[in-house]
């Protein structure tokens, strides 16, 4: 419990409360924390252009066996799955792309589709089934993700969070 003693150093517990309290959400750990978001939307940007162009260009350093594998139409492999995949994919690439919009802008409801875009990929991943990437497509893949969490994370804990909601005190902050 803290005490009235202004001279007084909190601990870090007592500090964290007073940040999960949002008592520390000064106009300037807000445009330190939205600087950071932004920062994190361009580098997965980067890591997802990375990842695209790192599974076609690194598709030709696999293995024969592995390239054969690629190539072949899966068993099971129908004109459903590929609907069915279609019609989750498309969806997700634009709910994506208008989540990663929206958090660059700051729109009230681009943390939810930003966050529902990385659960539908997940989906989308298990009805493609197994596929074969060069690891360096992998890594640029996975820093995606982490930094996708991390992006999830700064929006909903963060003080930036305070830029999603819509009140009039926030036009002074941006």
């Amino acid at each position: 419990m803290m005490e009235d003693n202004p001279y007084r150093t909190p601990s870090p517990v007592e500090a964290a409360l007073v940040d999960d309290v949002g008592l520390n959400d000064s106009p300037r750990t807000v445009q330190h924390a939205a600087r950071l978001l932004r920062g994190l939307l361009l580098f997965y940007a980067i890591l997802v252009i990375a990842t695209l162009a790192s599974s076609v260009l690194m598709a030709t350093y696999l293995p024969v066996e592995l390239q054969r594998f690629t190539e072949q139409e899966p068993v099971g492999f129908s004109l459903s799955v590929l609907l069915v995949g279609v019609v989750i994919a498309i969806p997700t690439l634009l709910i994506m792309l208008a989540g990663w919009l929206g958090m660059f802008f700051y729109w009230r409801a681009a943390r939810w589709m930003f966050f529902a875009s990385q659960l539908l990929i997940l989906a989308v991943a298990a009805v493609f089934g197994p596929y074969v990437t060069h690891g360096v497509e992998e890594m640029f893949d996975a820093a995606g993700q982490f930094v996708a969490g991390a992006i999830v994370a700064l929006a909903y804990y963060s003080p930036a969070r305070v830029l999603f909601e819509k009140t009039a005190s926030n036009s002074k902050v941006r």
